[in-house]
């Protein structure tokens, strides 16, 4: 079934929509185009969603990537709100300055008062003045969390008494009220359980709307969380849930023309888009490496089946997520590889390893600014260059009272690397190697692409990517921006600008945590995706950031991938997810699926790299 076919539409006449159009006009709101879409999704919002005499009115703008949500949330509020009355916009904190810009952009009188649009997000956010000409406020899922879990007993759910929290306090004197809550990129609140989700549930608003491209991820229980938003209940019912086991219930199928309106990308004229997978052979030093670590996982697998799951899922998981970075490069493996040539048993350290914080994907995104113990929040460097947070220090360092002491310690990582005397940086991989080829033959040799976007799971992978740019006197003949987990607030802005402004900044390399939602970056016509992802809307949201309204040029997308067992693994699991998708939006039976990978998916992917294994040592023997 095509996109075209589930299309939504209105029964808005030609006149409706230019009377529309004329009434946005009529409010200061400055734009050159504005698409037929916009105005059908922006008349059911205004028109039916908004003049309901239901107790919550709003519902999902399920429009592709690039299709204009953020206007046509801008244009929603300018047309029903009045003097008083507050939209607050909740957006991952990537994309606030994004949102700000856009707003001043569209609605001249945000330009000229600073109190019409007010961000609210950072420890000074106290001090931010809400007055009657406020129109505006931008948060952060962050903020509302943090403040929902600063000013609430969540488990007696009673509030505490704090006068400060915008977003929770009584707002009975106050001269203004929160008339309207608008979560972009609302897939984020797709886990019902998770303390974020929680918070939102929490803001009081009569108006609730959600902007996502990408809403089902994982489970039938994102779309049952979004659908408790909307309906403004402060949990997600079992009995919601329920509803929503079954996308294709008579239920879900009349929920869904009632709160959802969906526009595909097939509808958009849109410059071509070219995707390739890029499929590559390692190494020789880099397959060695691989398979030593196949090899640990899957004895690790066998153990944990002989000892009845003893060995947890998550230190499992952990050593799949070392063979899908030694599959990316092996370098990022340089300080664990000793240990494992030892066979030294990592199964605590690897548990530690993956724990990540509730925001975050299906995978591990080891930073700098990591514990090279625990993999927590760090600041304090080592002589090896490796960070240790406070708590490590006591337990590894329990004699050195100092911080400078500490500072001339090496972990013990590296002692051990150096007392073996085996620590070799292994060379490029195969994907690093393209990566750099790729930039020398279209980025320098021949101008095919002024800007490109290269994106990663691992910030650590950024780093190595840098310094083989670095090595080869790349960035002698052009200049790079990054963001990531480390680089916050207005640096990342910063690095944004300067990509999107600078002719000079030709390539932005980002992690897909931080730079594969809502970014704005039609300057560059070329995408990388260096790693795959157990989502497979992770892949369309990356490529997505080019390829949008404002785009002049033909786009091309490249997935890169080896040929190797945790690669498969990876596309099995996300071909599971695209299917789950299809029902929804078609109507086919289906059945509740689970997020990250199932015991069954796990079989098949340790299946996978058994007979991988097998065809190695087959081929050494024959050598």
């Amino acid at each position: 079934m095509n996109d075209e076919s589930y299309m939504s539409k209105t029964d808005a006449k030609t006149e409706d929509l230019l009377l529309l159009e004329k009434e946005l006009i009529s409010k200061q709101m400055k734009f050159e185009t504005i698409y037929e879409h916009q105005l059908q999704t922006l008349y059911w919002a205004a028109k039916i969603r908004e003049n309901k005499t239901e107790e919550t009115k709003g519902g999902l703008m399920e429009l592709c990537m690039g299709a204009g949500k953020t206007f046509i949330a801008i244009a929603l509020c300018l047309l029903n709100s009045e003097p008083g009355q507050v939209t607050v916009i909740v957006c991952p904190q990537a994309i606030s300055h994004q949102w700000h810009c856009e707003i001043k952009k569209w609605f001249p009188e945000a330009e000229t008062s600073s109190s019409v649009v007010v961000i609210y997000h950072g420890p000074n956010r106290y001090s931010c003045e809400i007055t009657k000409k406020t129109r505006f406020v931008i948060t952060t899922y962050g903020t509302v969390n943090s403040e929902w879990n600063t000013f609430s007993d969540i488990k007696t759910k009673k509030r505490k008494r704090n006068h400060e929290s915008f977003l929770f306090r009584d707002q009975s004197e106050e001269i203004y009220k929160i008339d309207r809550v608008i979560l972009d990129e609302g897939h984020y609140i797709r886990n019902p359980k998770n303390k974020t989700t929680k918070a939102i549930y929490n803001i009081c608003a009569p108006k609730r709307w959600v902007l996502s491209g990408t809403p089902l991820n994982n489970t039938t229980d994102d779309m049952a969380s979004l659908a408790a938003f909307l309906k403004g209940d402060k949990e997600c019912s079992k009995a919601l849930l329920d509803e929503f086991s079954d996308v294709c219930s008579k239920f879900v199928q009349e929920w869904k023309k009632k709160f959802v309106f969906f526009f595909p990308k097939s509808e958009l004229k849109l410059p071509f888009i070219k995707i390739q997978p890029i499929e590559l052979e390692m190494g020789s030093v880099q397959k060695d490496i691989y398979m030593k670590y196949a090899k640990s996982a899957l004895e690790k697998y066998e153990q944990s089946k002989n000892l009845n799951g003893r060995i947890g899922y998550t230190s499992i998981f952990a050593a799949l997520i070392r063979l899908d970075q030694c599959s990316l490069d092996p370098r990022l493996m340089s300080h664990r590889t000793n240990k494992l040539i030892k066979k030294e048993d990592r199964t605590k350290q690897e548990e530690k390893d993956t724990e990540s914080s509730e925001e975050e994907e299906d995978f591990l995104e080891p930073s700098i600014s990591n514990c090279v113990y625990c993999m927590k929040q760090a600041s304090l460097q080592l002589k090896c260059d490796h960070v240790i947070c406070k708590t490590c220090v006591d337990k590894y360092y329990p004699s050195m009272k100092e911080e400078k002491e500490v500072k001339e310690q090496k972990c013990t990582n590296c002692l051990m690397d150096e007392q073996l005397q085996v620590v070799k940086m292994p060379p490029f991989s195969a994907k690093t190697k393209y990566i750099l080829d790729f930039i020398q033959q279209n980025l320098i040799l021949k101008r095919v692409h002024d800007k490109i976007v290269i994106f990663s799971k691992f910030a650590s992978y950024l780093d190595v990517l840098q310094n083989a740019l670095k090595r080869d006197n790349l960035l002698n003949k052009i200049k790079f921006a990054r963001i990531d987990g480390s680089i916050v607030g207005k640096k990342r802005n910063a690095e944004i600008d300067r990509f999107r402004s600078d002719s000079e900044v030709r390539i932005f390399l980002a992690t897909t945590k931080v730079g594969g939602v809502g970014l704005n970056l039609v300057e560059a016509s070329a995408v990388i995706l260096c790693d795959q992802c157990w989502n497979p809307k992770v892949e369309e949201q990356a490529y997505s950031r080019i390829h949008r309204i404002g785009q002049k040029k033909d786009v091309v997308f490249l997935t890169l991938k080896t040929n190797s067992a945790i690669e498969h693994a990876f596309d099995m699991t996300k071909k599971k997810k695209l299917i789950l998708e299809r029902q929804y939006k078609s109507g086919q039976r289906s059945e509740r699926m689970h997020s990250g990978l199932t015991k069954t998916e796990m079989k098949s992917a340790f299946a996978l790299i058994r007979a991988e294994l097998r065809r190695y040592n087959l081929e050494k023997t024959k050598t």
